[in-house]
């Protein structure tokens, strides 16, 4: 699914994952939302954040 995923990217279809699996969010997106009850709490952009940062807000909003 992932190579699927990245050939519909590549050609310049947006795609949205939900998951609550950090390195497979952060390694197939560029940008990534977090959510907590329904309201995004924060957004990144993997080009210039960690999985720690990542998973460090995920785990301040639970």
């Amino acid at each position: 699914i992932h190579d699927i995923i990245r050939d519909l990217a590549g050609r310049g279809m947006g795609i949205i994952i939900i998951s609550d699996e950090v390195p497979e969010v952060f390694h197939n997106c560029n940008r990534i939302m977090v959510m907590h009850k329904g309201r995004i709490i924060a957004e990144f952009d993997s080009t210039v954040t960690t999985e720690e940062e990542i998973q460090n807000c995920i785990n301040m909003a639970s």
